[in-house]
């Protein structure tokens, strides 16, 4: 609905980003039961609030076993479809990473797949550079375009998916395993945003100025705090135009703004209020009102 100057509240940092009506739900991490979730109004976050930005999802369809999701994850992140015959092919350095071009092919072995390895041999910098490609049979390649909506699967085939894109495409930092992914793909990158929120990571998307490079930020944590070193992240606005309320089953859903993924709650709706108003009413009242 729209809306003229009217009051929101706005949470907005590096981390954190959401502009809702100051009655929105927000789900918080409860002050006195750490790890447990609590609702809180946005106009009553206190300055030290944690919000849920992640949750593991409900088990979906085993419709794939562990070693095909990390494969699929392999090919999605590394892989591409050679010409006409649309065979699926996975590419990796000989030289920067022999461990991957090794686990590549043990899932390849794993799935009982036929496939093909050449060794494509160039100069890189004035140095020797090989690049092992696979080309997988017409069977492979069919079923790899076939399982590509990870979000149906359950969490431990979401997890073995996410591992391989990882494996391709991202890179860990040891000091706290944070873990960042490139790609050039917003689809790609956004349905792989949702995979890892999905498993409890937090998530932030970014994107290179003037260039179609994205690059997905991940960290093993289910909190984001409103607050930041220069003080408390939450104000007050006056905003017009469009307020969005979707309204699902269980009253929560997962929202995305400027690239940060966070969990929330619907408006408090008038069907609740009726609920408890009937709850704590006599059988024999007035049914209009």
């Amino acid at each position: 609905y729209l809306v003229y100057q009217t009051r929101l509240t706005r949470v907005s940092g590096r981390s954190l980003s959401f502009l809702v009506t100051p009655n929105h739900r927000c789900l918080i991490e409860a002050p006195r039961y750490p790890g447990r979730v609590s609702v809180m109004e946005a106009e009553d976050l206190p300055t030290r609030a944690k919000i849920l930005v992640a949750a593991t999802l409900s088990e979906g369809s085993p419709s794939v076993n562990g070693d095909w999701a990390e494969l699929i994850g392999w090919f999605q992140s590394d892989g591409y479809r050679e010409g006409a015959t649309e065979r699926a092919c996975i590419c990796q350095s000989l030289e920067a990473n022999p461990e991957k071009v090794k686990r590549i092919g043990q899932l390849l072995m794993a799935c009982q797949v036929s496939f093909t390895k050449r060794i494509q041999q160039s100069i890189y910098k004035d140095k020797p550079y090989r690049m092992v490609v696979f080309r997988l049979g017409k069977q492979a390649s069919q079923k790899l375009q076939k399982n590509t909506n990870p979000l149906l699967w359950s969490t431990g085939l979401r997890q073995r998916f996410l591992n391989g894109f990882i494996g391709g495409d991202g890179h860990i930092r040891k000091s706290d395993d944070r873990t960042m992914i490139t790609q050039k793909s917003h689809k790609t990158i956004s349905m792989l945003q949702a995979v890892a929120t999905s498993l409890g990571y937090a998530t932030t998307l970014t994107r290179e100025k003037n260039r179609d490079i994205h690059r997905l930020y991940l960290n093993k944590t289910r909190w984001r705090t409103c607050h930041s070193s220069k003080g408390s992240l939450k104000r007050e606005e006056l905003y017009t135009g469009i307020i969005w309320c979707p309204r699902t089953k269980f009253t929560t859903w997962v929202a995305r703004r400027n690239g940060k993924a966070f969990i929330t709650g619907n408006t408090f709706s008038s069907e609740m209020v009726e609920l408890c108003i009937k709850a704590g009413s006599p059988e024999k009242v007035c049914n209009v009102c």
